[in-house]
């Protein structure tokens, strides 16, 4: 009987143009992964006043990850761990993909702003099948 492998993937994250909404594919999931779980890291703050939301997904869903949050220092403070808790990891086996797809940064701008919000995301990954 084999042993799964779990890898840790982390990927950084900033925003193209503080001012303007993107959404970013930061990694690339094979037919046959599974994700575990993520969580993400506020490095950098946005600047005082910005408003915007940041949230983790695949094509199934911005948010399937990591529901909203903004990364401003009230409300999610440099290194907060932010857990994934989000539809795809509701269930303790995570999500098992049959088809390849990405994990997405999701980015939505409201308003303010001159500083650009840094986010580590961490996403533990496991291989079922080849």
């Amino acid at each position: 009987m084999g042993y799964a492998l779990t890898r840790m993937v982390h990927c950084l994250w900033s925003p193209a143009s503080v001012t303007t909404s993107e959404t970013v594919a930061i990694f690339t999931v094979r037919a046959g992964d599974r994700i575990l779980w993520c969580s993400a890291m506020p490095l950098v703050s946005a600047s005082v006043g910005a408003v915007g939301t940041v949230s983790l997904g695949d094509t199934a869903g911005v948010a399937n990850y990591i529901a909203v949050f903004t990364p401003t220092q009230a409300a999610s403070p440099i290194g907060t761990l932010i857990a994934g808790a989000a539809s795809n990891l509701a269930n303790s086996g995570g999500k098992l993909y049959t088809a390849a797809d990405t994990i997405k940064v999701d980015f939505i701008y409201t308003s303010g702003g001159v500083i650009k919000p840094v986010v580590k995301f961490h996403i533990a990954v496991t291989r079922e099948s080849n």
